[in-house]
């Protein structure tokens, strides 16, 4: 079965344009991008594999993941200590509410920094801010891709 799972998502997969917008609204900013997907599509759409932090790890070191996790987690640890008192935007992309694997730690992350922002693209019933960071958050109701295209239609 993970044969299957790997020639559909990683040998069959084409890009998609969420992907292409994604890499279009980040452009020349300084990112690191945090995710519990192990299909590897953000390094197949282009995006830099050195400021990518896959917490789950990935279905090539699927079999011994956690040298690379935590080779990842300590660049990311050094992306955000870099920007510890700058503007930081956190963009979350459709994070189930309950997965609290990823989202958790980012909010806790933005709460405790007043320089960070917090934005994230889900359908309404996925979207829950916590009142510490409300202030400093966005929440946009919807698909990842209609909210892109409404952002870029107002570009």
């Amino acid at each position: 079965m993970h044969f299957i799972k790997y020639d559909y998502m990683v040998d069959h997969y084409e890009g998609t344009s969420v992907f292409q917008d994604l890499k279009q609204l980040v452009g020349d900013h300084d990112y690191f991008i945090v995710t519990s997907n192990g299909d590897m599509h953000f390094q197949m759409n282009g995006f830099d594999e050195q400021r990518l932090f896959e917490v789950e790890g990935n279905f090539d070191n699927n079999q011994n993941p956690m040298p690379m996790i935590q080779k990842q987690q300590a660049k990311f640890n050094a992306f955000v200590q870099n920007y510890r008192s700058q503007n930081l935007v956190v963009l979350e992309l459709g994070i189930g509410a309950d997965n609290q694997l990823i989202k958790a730690p980012l909010m806790r992350l933005v709460a405790q920094n007043v320089c960070y922002h917090y934005i994230t693209l889900n359908l309404a019933h996925e979207i829950r801010i916590p009142t510490t960071i409300a202030q400093r958050s966005i929440g946009l109701v919807g698909s990842i891709d209609d909210n892109f295209k409404e952002l870029f239609k107002n570009d």
